[in-house]
């Protein structure tokens, strides 16, 4: 599962961060700045995230969300839990899994990107398969073996047939519904501890600048 989207909620956070990417943009001083504001963001975020049980399914009280969960409830998918993300203001989060395709299904409110729909597989060998229809989140450059293949918008009965008509045929990580917060969770933690090791790319920063509309 992905954690772009994440990110880009500390990219953008806050007056000064914002006033630092218009200037990169207008000013042309994106060597100069762009080290910096990504070394800022990435300490703004936290190593681990904490994942708070919601009772019942919030997300059958909206129509936008029940209409990307339905048609996998149909397509053999299970509830999976639903939860709030404290470091992250209270973001909900919901799941669902399919056991026979080792499959997860992730659908949370992004104050950045929107509501998003991740359908999202972990492999033995450690890395994942993820198709997103988030609308932001491809301005960072993906962590090696774990591509987000991103279609802005999608159904999701699109993003399965593309999960599973293009996923790696290898060896999968089983997921039961009990699993798939901790499953998300270590995702997260994976993923920014990769970002942190490497640093936040002048072209990443940049790229989030414009699609923020810094431009």
């Amino acid at each position: 599962m992905k954690i772009a989207p994440l990110i880009l909620l500390a990219l953008v956070a806050g007056p000064l961060l914002r006033l630092l990417l218009w200037l990169l943009m207008r000013a042309g001083l994106r060597r100069i700045l762009a080290p910096w504001i990504g070394k800022v963001a990435l300490e703004r975020q936290p190593d681990r995230i904490t994942l708070a049980p919601v009772a019942g399914t919030p997300w059958r009280e909206d129509p936008e969300s029940a209409a990307l969960f339905d048609p996998l409830l149909a397509r053999g998918f299970t509830p999976a839990g639903s939860f709030t993300i404290g470091e992250f203001g209270g973001m909900p989060v919901n799941f669902l899994v399919h056991e026979a395709h080792a499959l997860v299904a992730a659908l949370y409110a992004h104050p950045q990107a929107g509501l998003t729909l991740d359908v999202a597989t972990k492999f033995t060998d450690g890395e994942s398969y993820t198709v997103s229809n988030a609308i932001r989140g491809g301005e960072l450059d993906p962590r090696p073996g774990h591509p987000v293949i991103r279609m802005p918008r999608a159904s999701a009965v699109a993003l399965l047939a593309r999960a599973l008509r293009e996923r790696p045929d290898k060896p999968r990580v089983p997921v039961p519904p009990a699993g798939a917060a901790g499953l998300f969770a270590d995702a997260y933690a994976e993923g920014i501890a990769w970002r942190k090791r490497r640093g936040v790319r002048v072209h990443e920063v940049a790229a989030v600048a414009r699609a923020g509309g810094a431009s």
